[in-house]
């Protein structure tokens, strides 16, 4: 019932917001105002007759050249105080029945005479009466601009409803931008407290990218309709906003194949997709840019569901959720393709991300808290393990040896008493550390094997095959399953050796420990205070990349798996 909740509550959402964007958008519209579709002709050839609007022809002249438009006003319009507006990449000079109204820039005859004008011109008309108007525009274009279609397009409507209309709509917006700005500063807060505490690197990384994709992509759109800029500015603007629209399409479903551990299978599909939002990104100025980023939108939303339609095995609560709101966006989408990035594009993404960030953040949350519990456990255990080493079960035999070896063998006393100092000085340097070096726990074990070679007149190795250099691990691991294989291995005879075996294994390293299995160890590994110490300590150094597993192998031995994660924590 929950799942189900939750996904009805993300689908309405969605509905919601939609429909209170268009309600902002239908706003403020003129009533009883016709215009007629414009027509042009160039003022280099004054000869040539008018001709309907070509908006690719348009897109070509550089002017100077004339715009006519015929507008026709009822009586309740002409009642009304009413402004005009006229979107057009190009520097404009207006009249209105031969009337002169307020220029935009300045028209030129070629680029060093032209001021450009701004994209969308708006200025108030004088009282009017009912009937048939006309408006000329004169105007030059000589920036050059990487469109092949150009834009021609008047508007007329109530002054005093004119401001709320442009703005009503971006109201909505700017609430998905707020949730999304709070759930992005929400989920960096808790990847900041968290860093040590999960292994979730490239999902962080993503969502990051994504969620700053998602706080760009309203401020470009935004940027036209709120506060406007100079024609030349257009499409390095409608580049921004494709570029972005692709990199969200290519980043959410990496996102949610990171979080569910779909990367590896498809990796081979990541340059193949990136290689797709390329080429349509490319094709955007020659094609059209909106479908260009109308076709990344849609197959961004096509390969985000069959990632969640994977993980929802995985993770149904978070999955399902995302699945019912990727598949209302690409049913809106599919449904409803004009409306893609003037209508419900950003609420859908905000939506979609702020699910995301928040999931992820709670996640880590909850992991954080495991740590610390985890932690806690670790520092009882060690004190546990410190007493229990301690305790006569090992160190009174040691010093009942040296008691006699006083009386018979003075040196070797004294050298016994010289191995305790060393090896109990480094058990109290490295205990409190939450990382040592591979290289600092073999000397550690080496120094425990000194005293135990001392003990029964005869060495005890410890054979390293591999490169211990780099490799980080918490302390007392190898120390801990070394005094496990002398405790319950019984009498070890015939000089046993102690193999360690170092694996790179891709993005972690296989330690593999093999020691002699002893009379005393049969069948499964017990469940004591040692393995209970070593699953604890890796748990709170490494939460989910650590595995820990022990056995025999049926030749007589007795071996131990640790895999680490590489480079975990840098260098103490």
């Amino acid at each position: 019932m929950t799942l189900l909740l939750r996904s009805l509550l993300a689908v309405l959402a969605l509905l919601l917001l939609c429909a209170l964007w268009q309600l902002g958008a239908a706003q403020g519209q003129g009533a009883g105002v016709q215009i007629q579709p414009a027509q042009m002709r160039e003022l280099s050839q004054p000869e040539r007759p008018w001709q309907k609007l070509d908006r690719r022809l348009l897109a070509q002249w550089a002017g100077p050249y004339e715009l006519r438009f015929e507008i026709d006003l009822d009586e309740q319009a002409a009642r009304q105080p009413l402004v005009l507006g006229l979107l057009l990449r190009a520097a404009s000079e207006l009249s209105w029945d031969g009337q002169a109204l307020a220029g935009n820039g300045r028209v030129g005859l070629n680029q060093a005479e032209e001021q450009p004008g701004r994209v969308d011109h708006w200025v108030p008309l004088p009282p009017q009466r009912a009937g048939r108007h006309q408006l000329h525009v004169r105007a030059s274009s000589h920036w050059p601009l990487a469109i092949r279609s150009g834009e021609a397009e008047l508007r007329i409507a109530n002054l005093q409803t004119q401001a709320i209309a442009r703005d009503a709509p971006w109201m909505v917006a700017a609430a998905a931008f707020g949730c999304l700005a709070l759930a992005w500063g929400y989920f960096m807060l808790a990847a900041h407290h968290a860093r040590q505490q999960t292994g979730r690197r490239s999902e962080q990384r993503l969502l990051l990218a994504l969620g700053l994709v998602g706080l760009l992509l309203p401020l470009a759109e935004a940027w036209r309709p709120l506060l406007g800029y100079a024609y030349p500015w257009h499409p390095w603007r409608l580049g921004l906003i494709l570029g972005l629209t692709g990199l969200a399409a290519w980043l959410l479903p990496l996102a949610l194949a990171a979080r569910w551990q779909l990367l590896g299978p498809a990796r081979r599909w990541v340059p193949v997709a990136g290689l797709s939002f390329l080429l349509l990104a490319w094709a955007g100025p020659g094609y059209s840019y909106d479908i260009a980023g109308y076709l990344a939108h849609v197959l961004g939303l096509l390969t985000a569901a069959l990632m969640c339609w994977h993980g929802r095995a995985q993770e149904p609560g978070m999955a399902w959720p995302l699945l019912a709101t990727v598949l209302c966006s690409l049913a809106l989408a599919l449904i409803w393709p004009g409306a893609f990035l003037d209508g419900f594009y950003f609420l859908a993404l905000a939506l979609l991300m702020s699910l995301l960030l928040l999931g992820h953040a709670r996640g880590l949350l909850r992991l954080g808290e495991q740590a610390a519990r985890s932690e806690a456990q670790r520092a009882e255990l060690q004190t546990r393990l410190l007493r229990n080493s301690m305790q006569p079960h090992w160190l009174m035999n040691t010093l009942t040896s040296l008691q006699e070896l006083i009386e018979t063998e003075p040196a070797r006393a004294s050298r016994m008493v010289d191995l305790l100092a060393e090896e109990f000085s480094q058990l109290r340097q490295l205990g409190d550390a939450p990382l040592i070096t591979l290289e600092q726990e073999l000397e550690l074990c080496r120094a425990h094997l000194r005293i135990l070679a001392l003990l029964r007149g005869h060495g005890v190795t410890l054979e390293v095959e591999g490169q211990p250099a780099g490799i980080m691990l918490p302390p007392g691991l190898l120390h801990t399953l070394l005094e496990n294989a002398l405790t319950h291995g019984g009498e070890l005879r015939d000089q046993p050796a102690f193999l360690l075996q170092i694996e790179p294994q891709g993005d972690a390293t296989e330690l593999r420990f093999q020691a002699p299995q002893g009379p005393g160890r049969k069948g499964n590994s017990p469940c004591g205070a040692g393995r209970h110490f070593i699953e604890t300590s890796l748990a709170t150094a490494f939460p989910g990349r650590w595995r820990f597993s022990d056995g025999p192998d049926g030749q007589g031995h007795w071996c131990s798996l640790l895999v680490l994660p590489q480079n975990a924590g840098g260098r103490p």
